[in-house]
């Protein structure tokens, strides 16, 4: 049997409902826990790469000069008017002339017995007479034609264009001149020969080389020649900054 409603069942339904729309907790339970609510993330700000600055040359526009304005003037250079020493260039041993060459009338007589002797005329050979006593002895013919050699030119064959690149050294730096059985010619120098200037440059030693090889084969009987420096055909040669060897008739 169902008991009755009484009065207090609407007014305790009433109050429930009251307490639960105000958020009470019922007595005797724990709150809920609330949960935080997570902040919001905010990206973090990348800056912007900055772009490189290029460089631009700009020209300043040139300022035309106002009228009636002096322009100054570039300051003089300054030289150095101190003359510089130059060294002598060497001479050769048979320079060139301005004089026309031509080659003398001979002082000798035609029953004289004569030896050519060979001097420079821009740096050609000229070839002039000088009377022998000894006609016989060959050595001593090519003797006296190298010791004429060095006493140089007269003054009518230096008026000609004669030249002789030996003439400050003495006619007895020929020491000897021999010949063998066999055709052969030794002529030898004293040292004094080394004291030639310009003798043994690629000139001098052609110009120097062709003169003795004339005043030496202009005898038929000769045909081969050594020359020396003391007895020495190394020396010779090496002075002539070459090596020993015998000259053979061309």
């Amino acid at each position: 049997m169902k008991k009755p409603l009484t009065m207090f069942t609407p007014i305790a339904i009433i109050l429930s409902i009251g307490i639960n729309a105000c958020g009470s907790t019922p007595t005797g339970q724990a709150p809920p826990l609330t949960q935080a609510t997570p902040a919001p993330t905010i990206p973090a700000t990348v800056a912007d790469p900055q772009p490189q600055a290029t460089s631009i040359p700009t020209e300043r526009p040139t300022q035309p000069a106002p009228a009636n304005t002096p322009v100054s003037e570039a300051a003089p250079t300054t030289t150095d008017n101190t003359l510089t020493e130059t060294p002598p260039v060497a001479e050769a041993i048979f320079p060139t002339t301005t004089t026309e060459c031509s080659n003398p009338e001979s002082s000798t007589t035609s029953e004289q017995e004569t030896v050519r002797v060979y001097f420079s005329c821009d740096r050609e050979l000229q070839a002039v007479e000088r009377p022998i006593t000894d006609t016989a002895d060959i050595p001593l013919r090519i003797q006296t034609a190298f010791q004429e050699y060095i006493k140089g030119p007269t003054t009518t064959e230096q008026a000609n264009g004669l030249y002789s690149g030996f003439t400050d050294h003495s006619p007895g730096m020929i020491d000897t001149v021999t010949l063998s059985d066999t055709d052969h010619l030794v002529v030898n120098f004293t040292d004094e020969l080394r004291q030639v200037p310009n003798i043994s440059t690629s000139n001098g030693f052609r110009e120097t080389m062709e003169l003795f090889d004339a005043m030496t084969f202009q005898f038929p009987e000769i045909q081969t020649v050594e020359y020396q420096i003391e007895g020495s055909c190394e020396s010779f040669w090496e002075h002539m900054q070459s090596f020993c060897q015998i000259v053979e008739r061309s």
